[in-house]
């Protein structure tokens, strides 16, 4: 948030996580924005193909090579992959606690199954642009598609 008004473009050296916060501090949605993906995951990089070089990062960098993504706001946060709410996020918040190290697909099922065996379905309300969705919902995921 304290860059300077006249920069041309910021590299975030990190994952999905070290992103947010970059993006979520830009002082303006304009700034175009690299991603050197050192992370664990690394979704948004792997999904854009982004080079995993510095070199090539840089050069991209240099030549002005964007893509445009679109981001929403879920609550007070910029979300820019997805969110979810109900059995979903249930899952991603139990993977955070037992996993040690990269996240695997063993990982994904020990969680699945963990949270499966207790979880008590919600009753979630959904909002879009001020407009309240008629029903009432068990999980609700927002998923942001890359093209």
């Amino acid at each position: 948030a304290a860059l300077e008004r006249d920069i041309d473009a910021v590299v975030a050296v990190g994952g999905d996580g070290t992103l947010s916060e970059v993006l979520s501090g830009l002082p303006r949605r304009t700034i175009p924005v690299g991603q050197l993906a050192l992370g664990t995951a690394n979704v948004l990089a792997l999904e854009l193909e982004l080079p995993r070089d510095r070199r090539e990062l840089a050069r991209a960098v240099a030549l002005g090579r964007t893509r445009r993504i679109d981001v929403a706001h879920v609550g007070d946060r910029l979300c820019f992959l997805g969110a979810s709410a109900g059995y979903d996020a249930a899952v991603v918040h139990g993977l955070e606690r037992i996993r040690r190290g990269p996240i695997t697909r063993v990982a994904w099922a020990r969680a699945a199954l963990s949270e499966f065996a207790r979880y008590a379905r919600p009753e979630i309300s959904v909002e879009v642009d001020g407009r309240l969705v008629p029903g009432s919902f068990g999980m609700v995921i927002l998923a942001i598609v890359v093209n």
